[in-house]
């Protein structure tokens, strides 16, 4: 099946700036184009599973041109490599077997506009659902959730162990609590 919104649509997916150099350590913070003040914004990230043209679509239908979206920043980052690979001794979550993470933001200077943008990036979130990878990085998920949430099923079950053994009053708080495992 062809997608018609992809065959309609003209554009080149080359980057937009090439960043493919050797350069300085304090240069890296100036790749992804972040701001170098703190400036208030909100976003909100998915692992998916799989990048079907149906997801691009839905994409698109809220973020594309047309779509008066407030997001200022999406981006689709292709994961793999190292980071699918279980390294020895990595932690509570020793690798990362999505393909895909899609984040989006936007600055938010007031809190009218945060709240727009926070429910713009929860829909483009929702509208991604079937591909979901059926669990979220902590790093992108901006808006507090269980750690059931953020990490795969074993990961959240081992932070779980751990919590009964080392937080059972849970005196450690976090964006994403860790429930402790009942013995």
């Amino acid at each position: 099946m062809q997608n018609t919104r992809l065959a309609s649509l003209d554009f080149d997916l080359g980057p937009e700036i090439d960043t493919f150099a050797t350069i300085p350590a304090p240069a890296l913070a100036q790749l992804n184009m972040d701001p170098d003040v703190p400036t208030p914004g909100v976003g909100d990230g998915a692992f998916l599973s799989t990048l079907p043209a149906d997801a691009i679509d839905a994409i698109l239908a809220r973020v594309g041109p047309g779509a008066a979206s407030p997001l200022q920043h999406v981006e689709i980052r292709h994961l793999g490599g190292a980071l699918a690979r279980e390294a020895p001794g990595a932690g509570a979550q020793p690798r990362i077997d999505a393909p895909y993470l899609i984040f989006a933001a936007s600055v938010a200077p007031t809190p009218d506009l945060a709240e727009v943008a926070r429910t713009r990036a929860r829909a483009l979130k929702e509208a991604l659902a079937p591909w979901h990878a059926g669990y979220d990085y902590y790093n992108f998920v901006e808006v507090p959730a269980e750690a059931a949430v953020v990490f795969p099923p074993a990961s959240y079950q081992r932070l779980r162990e751990i919590k009964a053994t080392y937080d059972p009053d849970q005196a450690i708080i976090s964006a994403h609590p860790v429930l402790a495992a009942r013995s």
